[in-house]
């Protein structure tokens, strides 16, 4: 980052500050330009939210989000490696605002050194929709058992009768964890697998809806008594 565009973004969030309301035309003022400096705002705004209260917290996760895409995302996965809670709090909350960016790099980055595995996963799950159920069984078969217990939860959300035959292969495999969480979600049924009556080789058979069920806020935990309707409007359900 040039030492001018650095010298601009701190002067920028100096004035979101010194306004005593992010909400203020002055500081939507400010905030406005902090976004325009593009990726030389990320480290000042990262910085910024280490030591942000609640209100400022939502007006740098607000102007942070639109900065993210495939190319600002290694800064990102950087500030989750911080050692302050609200800022790798900040950055998680606005990757899961954004889809601005390649999903698989999230996956990616549960084998990154010293970045926060609960962070990353909040953002994963928080961004379900956009995986390939095959792609999160693959990532969780490369993980610690915590990790590979929360994709396993995650993918389970995504599991639906087109997902009969990878569900009866992960049962099947030789890792006894994954079998174990397999099987666990198994129990959980799809309603549409529940009254099956199709025959044994059929992927609504009895065998294949045993397996049918499931292959399988970090945020709100920085601020005590918070709840989920603080949040960016970008990042609610």
């Amino acid at each position: 980052m040039g030492i001018f565009g650095g010298y601009r973004a701190d002067r920028l969030v100096a004035e979101v500050r010194d306004s005593g309301d992010p909400a203020s035309a002055k500081a939507k003022s400010a905030l406005a330009k902090l976004q325009s400096l593009g990726q030389q705002a990320i480290k000042p705004i990262v910085d910024a939210l280490a030591t942000a209260d609640k209100r400022e917290t939502i007006a740098f996760v607000e102007a942070l989000t639109p900065l993210i895409d495939n190319r600002s995302f290694p800064l990102l996965a950087q500030a989750l490696a911080e050692e302050n809670p609200r800022a790798v709090a900040g950055v998680a909350w606005a990757l899961a605002s954004s889809k601005n960016y390649s999903p698989s790099l999230l996956l990616e980055l549960l084998s990154a050194p010293g970045v926060s595995k609960p962070a990353v996963l909040d953002v994963i799950a928080s961004q379900k929709n956009r995986f390939q159920l095959r792609d999160l069984l693959n990532a969780a078969y490369q993980q610690d058992p915590n990790e590979k217990a929360a994709l396993f939860r995650i993918a389970g959300d995504l599991v639906d009768p087109s997902s009969v035959d990878e569900l009866v292969s992960r049962v099947e495999g030789k890792d006894p964890i994954a079998r174990a969480h397999a099987h666990h979600r198994a129990a959980r049924p799809l309603r549409h697998a529940e009254g099956s009556r199709g025959p044994a080789g059929d992927p609504q058979g009895p065998e294949q809806a045993g397996a049918v069920g499931g292959a399988a806020g970090h945020l709100d935990r920085q601020w005590p008594g918070g709840s989920r309707a603080g949040r960016p409007a970008a990042a609610r359900p």
